[in-house]
């Protein structure tokens, strides 16, 4: 006849393959690399179709872009940037924001960028 165990050993052994499985997971052959790889989300659908309408506080804001986009050439309203730089959002309606560049030597780049390639700083 097969015996079950008692209560106080059931609770003792769920405790002890916890700590196993925490052990293990700890254990320096299993350690994570840091390595990080940044997924690039796809742009929102085009800034000719309606969208939700998204807000960022105050009439103009500046934003760090993310990631670096390539606009369509076939769209001349698109403006390209590269990661990190920073832009200031004109209007932030819908998921292509207008957003202006202004260079070092004071020219100004205007044009669509999307929302989710940027972040208020």
């Amino acid at each position: 006849m097969t015996q079950k165990p008692a209560a106080g050993a059931a609770a003792e052994n769920t405790t002890k393959h916890t700590t196993n499985t925490h052990t293990t997971a700890t254990h320096p052959a299993y350690a994570e690399t840091n390595t990080t790889t940044t997924t690039v989300p796809p742009p929102p659908a085009h800034h000719g179709e309606a969208v939700a309408e998204t807000e960022v506080p105050g009439a103009t804001t500046k934003v760090i872009t993310m990631f670096s986009y390539d606009a369509n050439p076939d769209d001349p309203q698109e403006m390209s940037f590269a990661k990190n730089e920073v832009l200031e959002i004109l209007d932030n309606r819908g998921q292509w924001w207008t957003a202006r560049r202004t260079a070092a030597d004071g020219n100004t780049t205007t044009g669509l960028v999307p929302r989710n390639y940027v972040t208020p700083i």
